[in-house]
């Protein structure tokens, strides 16, 4: 019996213990990874897609109203009076007039979105229990109580922090200024000075409603301070055209008077003092939130993302043991 060649260095004892010469996987290999455990990836994309879906359904939809406006603008004077009026611009400061300028804009919209506008807005048509309709009990028309809880350190801290009724569930004003004003949106374009108002509720009809009558208000609003302002200054510019004794000055307080009367009679006679509705809201027919395809195309992507990353996973570890395996054999055969 001829003795048996020794094996190479490099080389197996045995045929079945050959082992590749460097540690590199090919995209086929890969790839028949995956499809040896195409089950394993089937089934973790089917549960992160049913997982998506779920989500979906708890999720709320979103409708959007908008209203399109154009800022107005107050009449600018000229001729006599507005000679004069730069002349004594300071007396017509002290007696609170804006001579001939154009409506602030900037603070339209900043009393739009003030704290005082909006609490004004919510309580004056009882906006609350339509904000917190879980808080609210439509049997009795009023808010839910409650519920009885131990005295607690920690629902002694809750109840302190956050300044809550003892006894009843409705909101702080606080709590219901941030709710509204999470909803609403404000964006002027540069170019055309047109100005977008938004509102976001998940009633659509709640949301075209809303919007309209916060345009209505805010020009309900600064037309009643216009005019207010105007009156205050024509009785200040009374009293000092009893004591004037310059003719140009009595000549100015006149004309300053007339231009007040005026700006009284517009803002009457204007019910779209700040700002002209171009397009009114209407309510919207689809939602614009959630995006469900999109949330069901990241949930089918990540599904198989997973599936993917496990296959390889559990791959690595099959190849893993047997490498092991092999490891422990004997490398010769008994004498």
């Amino acid at each position: 019996m001829q003795p048996q060649p020794s094996p190479a260095p490099n080389q197996a004892p045995y045929p079945y213990m050959r082992q590749p010469a460097d540690d590199e996987i090919s995209l086929l290999e890969l790839w028949q990874a995956i499809w040896q455990r195409k089950l394993t990836l089937f089934i973790t994309t089917l549960i992160t897609v049913s997982l998506g879906f779920g989500y979906i359904l708890s999720l709320t939809s979103v409708y959007q109203a908008e209203v399109l406006l154009s800022p107005t603008t107050t009449q600018k004077s000229s001729g006599r009076f507005a000679s004069l009026a730069n002349q004594y611009s300071g007396l017509a400061g002290l007696a609170g007039i804006s001579l001939p300028t154009h409506s602030s804009l900037n603070t339209a919209i900043a009393t739009l979105e003030s704290r005082r506008f909006i609490q004004a807005f919510i309580q004056d048509n009882r906006l609350k229990p339509l904000l917190f309709p879980g808080q609210w009990d439509i049997n009795t028309d009023s808010w839910k109580p409650r519920p009885e809880t131990n005295d607690s350190w920690w629902n002694s801290w809750i109840l302190t922090k956050n300044k809550v009724q003892p006894d009843t569930l409705e909101p702080r004003s606080e709590q219901a200024y941030r709710k509204f004003k999470s909803a609403l949106s404000i964006s002027v374009d540069k170019k055309t000075n047109l100005v977008n108002l938004r509102f976001n509720w998940p009633e659509p009809e709640l949301a075209a409603k809303w919007a309209n009558q916060l345009v209505m208000r805010i020009n309900q609003i600064l037309r009643e301070q216009a005019i207010d302002k105007a009156e205050n200054s024509i009785a200040y510019l009374n009293e000092q055209l009893k004591t004037a004794r310059l003719d140009e000055l009595r000549v100015l307080y006149a004309e300053l008077i007339q231009e007040q009367t005026k700006n009284i009679t517009l803002a009457k006679a204007n019910t779209e003092y700040a700002f002209e509705v171009l397009d009114p809201a209407v309510a919207p027919e689809r939602p614009i939130k959630p995006k469900r395809s999109m949330i069901l195309l990241l949930s089918l992507i990540g599904g198989l993302i997973l599936g993917v990353i496990i296959a390889l996973i559990r791959n690595a570890a099959k190849n893993y043991q047997q490498k092991m395996a092999l490891a422990s054999m004997p490398q010769h055969l008994p004498q």
